[in-house]
């Protein structure tokens, strides 16, 4: 996704990382999408999608909830999936990077994720306060609630029902899962689910998010995890190498004191490559281990003031 303001200095950073470190997916088609009217990136993005030959398209998408921008990325996707021809369908969040070849292939399985960083709006099972979520949302997604898995999210230990991080989704577009995920979506929001009560603030790789996005805040994630149970059990789950959420640094190492550093696929920033936030990016400070040919990444971050 891409759009004016902070998502595009986060889409220009990941095509080109794709482009540089992906290995034999360099060349893989990119899609960047412009999902509204109302926030179109800068003309000069155009430019540097033809230079790294990304297909940028340019939409506007009817999508439920517009103030929980991560709709955008649900509908997007389906639309994506229902005219491409590509056998497999890589979704990733704008605000990631690549440092080295991905392994994307889906081995037998439909879908290749990673769990949620953490529990959040989760649910551990019957009696948790967000349980009754969950229940509403498997019923409208076809999906018998027994059938979901429990997954441990990536750095806390307990487990809670299958819900799958956004930032990465390797998907059978055959499958129908994006588009599953996106009728589930919309329906769960006509319906009045929202997973979290008022009040809440949530800040996001664009700020913070508001009140009414702050209250779905998870639901996507939750809508493709149920769409995908409710498609195939044929799940692969990716290595912690990838999605590395370095917005929790402290407590990803102290979950997986193991961790290669030398060796992290894709990392997962957030807002910590927007200007002020020099210090506390392990991208930047050091703490991830950068080679020789990664040093281009240090011309592109922290983004320029006027890009936030």
């Amino acid at each position: 996704m891409v759009e004016g303001g902070a998502l595009e200095p986060q889409a220009r950073l990941l095509c080109e990382s794709i482009r540089v470190h992906a290995g034999r997916y360099r060349g893989a088609r990119i899609s960047a999408i412009s999902p509204t009217t109302e926030r179109r990136p800068s003309p000069a993005f155009a430019a540097f999608a033809a230079a790294h030959h990304v297909d940028y398209r340019e939409l506007a998408l009817s999508v439920e909830c517009s103030e929980y921008r991560t709709s955008n990325r649900v509908y997007a996707s389906a639309w994506l999936a229902e005219r491409s021809s590509a056998d497999v369908i890589v979704v990733l969040d704008t605000d990631t990077v690549f440092l080295r070849e991905p392994d994307l292939e889906l081995d037998g399985n439909d879908v290749a994720v990673r769990p949620v960083d953490v529990k959040g709006m989760c649910t551990a099972g019957p009696g948790d306060p967000f349980d009754g979520y969950w229940q509403r949302l498997c019923a409208l997604g076809g999906l018998d609630y027994d059938r979901l898995p429990f997954v441990t999210p990536t750095i806390e230990h307990r487990e809670v029902k299958a819900s799958y991080n956004g930032g990465l989704v390797v998907v059978r577009r055959a499958t129908g899962i994006l588009q599953r995920a996106a009728d589930l979506f919309g329906r769960a929001v006509r319906a009045g689910l929202r997973p979290r009560p008022p009040g809440g603030a949530v800040f996001a790789s664009t700020g913070f998010v508001g009140g009414i996005a702050s209250t779905m805040w998870g639901s996507s994630q939750a809508a493709l995890s149920v769409a995908i149970w409710a498609t195939t059990a044929r799940v692969r789950l990716l290595e912690s190498t990838y999605n590395v959420p370095l917005h929790i640094w402290d407590g990803l190492l102290a979950r997986h004191p193991s961790l290669p550093l030398d060796r992290l696929v894709h990392l997962h920033y957030h807002w910590l490559c927007a200007p002020g936030f020099d210090a506390a990016n392990p991208l930047t400070d050091g703490r991830v281990p950068l080679a020789p040919e990664h040093a281009w990444i240090h011309t592109r971050v922290p983004f320029a003031n006027n890009s936030v």
